[in-house]
């Protein structure tokens, strides 16, 4: 059975009977990148929206901003380091 899931970092693959399975490392890498566009982008929305109800104009948009990037790069940090990792299966084994 194919299931996709996610891990507590956001990230997501595909697995086969509980073992990751490596032909889907593109999918990873493309969650990985809307990961990153996500977080920023939330990051300068949650800045932009609390400027506009305290009126500091620049502050909380370069904080949301800031905190975005952070969030972005460690989740992919994250996740990298799980799609590269290697594989799963005992060694001596063929598919």
């Amino acid at each position: 059975m194919i299931v996709l899931f996610f891990t507590t970092s956001g990230a997501g693959w595909l697995c086969y009977n509980g073992r990751v399975d490596k032909r889907f490392a593109p999918l990873q890498l493309l969650g990985i990148g809307w990961y990153i566009v996500v977080a920023i982008g939330l990051g300068l929305g949650g800045g932009i929206w609390l400027d506009g109800i305290v009126g500091t104009a620049p502050l909380f948009t370069l904080l949301g901003i800031g905190l975005g990037i952070t969030v972005a790069l460690v989740g992919a940090f994250r996740m990298m380091v799980q799609a590269t990792a290697p594989s799963e299966e005992p060694p001596g084994r063929k598919r």
